[in-house]
């Protein structure tokens, strides 16, 4: 595996993570908004909450590996 550098990671890095992160929550938003209603009509009020928290920890960890990536990265 390549060691990644800081110029890697400001770069492309950075793109790929951002896309990531927006593809990440526009597929739960997309799975809310056609799975929402019928949650609604059962009595799975806890399902929509732990399927934004569950979304809301995985942006949280890949943010903070591209932050930990960036950090431990050699300069040039």
């Amino acid at each position: 595996m390549a060691i990644l550098t800081q110029t890697t990671l400001v770069t492309s890095g950075r793109r790929w993570t951002f896309r990531g992160l927006v593809g990440l929550l526009a597929g739960v938003t997309l799975a809310f908004l056609l799975v929402g209603p019928v949650m609604v009509l059962t009595d799975n009020w806890t399902m929509i909450g732990v399927g934004v928290i569950v979304a809301e920890v995985l942006a949280l960890i890949a943010g903070l590996t591209w932050l930990g990536l960036l950090a431990f990265s050699r300069e040039h």
